[in-house]
């Protein structure tokens, strides 16, 4: 007998024995396996397609909520810019000048008739002279570019400055930017509005 032939017969048995030992093979459990999995692709397909769906359709929402809040946010800019002209001013009426030098920058100046202002020109004038009231009218704050702004009003006061009156209704404007965070005054001028 040849041993090959042995062998071989011997694998083939031994392959039978196995198939034996797992038994009939069950076909209805494979289809049930096969629909769940057809089943469940489609309906994997219907949610991707909901899903884009509702993606398509929510992104212009969001993006019409954005600009609908632009306006708002340059409202709240324009308020905190004019917030911190009104804040210089009571600093300057209340002679603190601390908290006055805190809103301009360093290399801040002044415009004004009697001449040019730095800082510390700005707060020794503070000393010299008194601010009783003031109010603004006609206020209005543009941005030129995103870290500056640029606010316009009038100023109406009673006060006295070296010993002068000088009581009576401004047109003023100041520039503030933004560095680092932080809106600083760069510049102010006033010039007394002339009688109509």
């Amino acid at each position: 007998m040849n041993p090959f032939i042995v062998a071989g017969n011997k694998a083939a048995q031994a392959a039978i024995q196995d198939l034996e030992n797992i038994g009939p093979i069950d076909d209805s459990k494979d289809l049930d396996k096969r629909r769940v999995r057809t089943k469940n692709q489609r309906l994997m397909k219907k949610h991707t397609i909901l899903f884009c769906l509702a993606l398509i359709a929510t992104v212009p929402i969001c993006f019409g909520q954005t600009k609908s809040s632009q306006p708002q946010l340059a409202g709240a800019k324009e308020t905190a810019v004019a917030d911190l002209e009104k804040s210089a001013w009571e600093a300057y009426k209340n002679k603190q000048g601390d908290a006055f030098r805190k809103l301009l920058a360093k290399d801040y100046c002044g415009a004004y008739a009697e001449g040019i202002k730095n800082v510390d020109g700005e707060i020794a004038d503070m000393e010299k002279g008194e601010l009783r009231e003031y109010s603004f009218a006609d206020t209005k704050v543009v941005f030129p570019s995103p870290d500056a702004a640029v606010m316009t009003y009038k100023v109406t006061m009673q006060g006295t400055s070296a010993g002068q009156d000088v009581s009576g209704t401004y047109n003023a404007a100041s520039v503030y930017v933004q560095r680092d965070g932080k809106w600083l005054g760069v510049f102010h001028t006033e010039v007394k509005a002339q009688q109509p």
